[in-house]
């Protein structure tokens, strides 16, 4: 009884003026504006979270409805990663780091400015529960998606083939790092005080050699240097390949075509993993692309003339250039799809 009095208390006291974090028009009629706000737990501690709901008429930003307003007793800041005329999907993070704590969706009448449903969801947990129906209407490979759907980016290890186990990778020394990433050096990242710590996250075996991706922890004085490069069975050597564009991301995943590596980048600093999206490297011309994936990558896979990348939220598809994206979510039935 007392911890009700204590948090009723709590939100009764003034609250900060509501954060706009998302407004965009999802149909001729109306928009979805959502606001994030919070307010202090006590004098020293923080927050209560909340995030608000609105349909807003498009010919009147000041004429709008309230579909939901949630309230919740941590320190949570709110994405949307989706809207249509009928949902919204929601993601929660920490205030500190970036964590993430699951997401919402929320499913809406507009003509009756009425919420229907609101379910919570892990996606990397929806994607176990997709129907083999709905993978299909994508046109995807059952084999490939059975590789997706068992990928768990909490793996501490990654099982290294014998040969790599009998020969560690070498590690980059404190010149290299500092040639290759003198802005990391700017940070703080002394001589005396850095200490590099590279392994292999990535792999794949092609004719011989094992091409791989380098992984390391960018904090707390713990670094690396980004690279891609293999170790050539035969001669028991390591050769890397430095690419400009990779030095200051670690590899999460990686395909090799014939003259062309696949790359997820990814970066591990304190706190929550980040994206740095799929990269594209030409070995004959050194020509560098990077396409813009905002999600965790776990996987890349050929699929005919697409590339499948598989996500922490699903999975993209690179399609003649352009990336498709389908996140895993429930339908207003509780049953998992992609949308």
């Amino acid at each position: 009884m007392f911890r009700i009095v204590i948090l009723f208390a709590a939100l009764l006291q003034p609250q900060a003026r509501p954060t706009k974090v998302y407004d965009a028009p999802i149909n001729d009629a109306y928009r979805i504006r959502v606001e994030e706000s919070h307010v202090m737990k006590s004098p020293n501690v923080c927050c209560l979270s909340s995030v608000r709901i609105l349909l807003v008429d498009r010919t009147n930003a000041n004429r709008f409805w309230e579909i939901a307003a949630i309230q919740e007793a941590y320190e949570y800041r709110y994405a949307v990663q989706r809207a249509d005329n009928a949902s919204v999907v929601i993601e929660r993070t920490d205030f500190d780091y970036g964590i993430h704590y699951g997401s919402l969706k929320l499913f809406f009448d507009a003509p009756s400015k009425r919420l229907l449903k609101k379910i919570e969801f892990n996606p990397l947990e929806a994607m176990k529960s997709i129907a083999t129906d709905d993978v299909r209407r994508l046109g995807l490979d059952p084999v490939i998606w059975d590789k997706i759907r068992n990928l768990n980016p909490d793996d501490a290890e990654v099982a290294l083939p014998d040969a790599l186990k009998e020969h560690p990778l070498p590690q980059s020394s404190y010149a290299e790092f500092a040639r290759a990433r003198p802005k990391r050096v700017l940070d703080g990242y002394d001589k005396k005080g850095t200490e590099i710590r590279e392994s292999i996250a990535a792999y794949q075996v092609m004719n011989g050699r094992i091409w791989f991706g380098k992984s390391f922890y960018d904090g707390e004085g713990i670094t690396g240097v980004g690279s891609l490069g293999y170790f050539d069975a035969a001669q028991n050597k390591f050769t890397m390949i430095r690419i400009p564009e990779v030095v200051d991301w670690s590899v999460s995943a990686i395909l090799v075509e014939g003259p062309t590596l696949w790359a997820a980048l990814q970066r591990h600093p304190e706190g929550e993993d980040q994206s740095g999206g799929l990269l594209r490297y030409d070995m004959g011309t050194s020509k560098t692309r990077i396409y813009r994936v905002d999600d965790l990558i776990l996987g890349i896979y050929r699929h005919g003339a697409d590339l499948v990348i598989a996500t922490i939220n699903g999975i993209e598809i690179l399609h003649e250039d352009r990336i498709i994206r389908y996140r895993a979510e429930p339908a207003i039935d509780g049953k998992f799809a992609f949308f």
